[in-house]
């Protein structure tokens, strides 16, 4: 899988910020060669191919600075207690540097708790008044601008619906940072349109919940027009349920990471322009949203499967890329890394 030229940015940025160029120059000026740095790195459940990209990119710059990373992933983004366990285990190993990416603004706090080396937030945002409560600093914060994702999302749902219609939004885990900059940047990109918003579950950023939670909007707002995803896992569950219901095609479904599933193989890299068979769109914080016409899914089929009861099917379905959904690259903040 090619590294997604935003988590390598994202993870090279953050082992520089936490120290690495500084411990190479004392060991110049002292005569020697660079001494190994350790650096500790804790990210979310690799279930999500965005996740799998941010691993993908600690590996790679670990490897091109000469950094020794110990790189750690939950099972499950349900399990807070869990990565916690995993940051206190690389304090515990006394690395020179971490880079974390919390699953919520505050499940890491006491784990970095009374850590005086460098600390960089990947992804994620911690809680700053929380943070400076429990006596952590971090030193940057490497992330991507979500309110200026969903805008862009809400605008182009605008575009998708000129005649308004009712939309529903499904969000990721409860209380997370992320999910609610996402919904309330599509909230503000459909503002002063016909567009409404009549629902807003969690789906858990999960694609199978996604899918149950979407049914059940289906049926208590039959005359839905559009669904806003966190994220295009929760997207193509929507995608599964729609079709389910006989309305492929008839209801925009709008999702946000352009993960490599969702994508064809001309839309995957960030400089590529959608082929005219492309029905997928994307955003970024300087082209906006783009997309094209009628499109066939990645495998080569030209209907992704409703069901998918046993793991061969549900490998299949994985593969496969619902016509009519839409996804949304998130815009890099204009100063991503905040040295304090």
């Amino acid at each position: 899988m090619k590294i997604w030229p935003i988590a390598t940015a994202a993870v090279c940025a953050a082992l520089l910020a936490a120290g690495v160029a500084g411990a190479a120059a004392a060991a110049r000026t002292a005569g020697a060669g660079p001494p190994p740095v350790r650096m500790g790195v804790v990210l979310n459940a690799l279930d999500n191919p965005f996740f799998v990209a941010m691993y993908e990119g600690a590996t790679a710059g670990a490897s091109e600075l000469h950094v020794r990373a110990t790189v750690r992933g939950v099972a499950s983004n349900a399990d807070l207690a869990g990565q916690a366990a995993q940051v206190r285990a690389l304090v515990a190993a006394r690395k020179d540097c971490y880079a974390v990416a919390p699953i919520t603004a505050t499940n890491l706090l006491p784990a970095l708790r009374g850590v005086r080396r460098p600390i960089v937030i990947i992804n994620s945002p911690i809680d700053p008044a929380a943070a400076k409560r429990a006596h952590v600093r971090s030193r940057a914060y490497v992330g991507t601008d979500d309110f200026a994702a969903g805008r862009l999302a809400g605008a182009r749902m605008a575009s998708l619906l000129p005649r308004g219609g009712e939309v529903a939004l499904l969000g990721g885990w409860l209380h997370n940072v992320n999910s609610e900059l996402r919904l309330g940047g599509f909230e503000r990109g459909i503002r002063g349109t016909r567009v409404k918003v009549v629902a807003q579950v969690n789906a858990d950023y999960d694609r199978t919940t996604a899918e149950i939670a979407a049914e059940r909007l289906l049926r208590d707002h039959p005359r839905l027009s559009g669904f806003f995803a966190a994220n295009d896992l929760m997207a193509l569950g929507i995608a599964d349920s729609v079709g389910a219901a006989g309305k492929a095609g008839t209801i925009r479904i709008i999702g946000l990471d352009g993960i490599p599933r969702r994508l064809t193989p001309s839309a995957r890299d960030r400089s590529a322009r959608p082929s005219p068979s492309t029905r997928t769109s994307w955003a970024d914080g300087s082209r906006g949203v783009h997309g094209g016409g009628p499109r066939r899914d990645v495998a080569g089929e030209s209907r992704c499967p409703d069901r998918a009861p046993d793991e061969k099917q549900r490998r299949a379905r994985d593969r496969c890329v619902p016509k009519a959904v839409y996804t949304v690259l998130r815009p890099v903040q204009d100063s991503p890394a905040m040295i304090a």
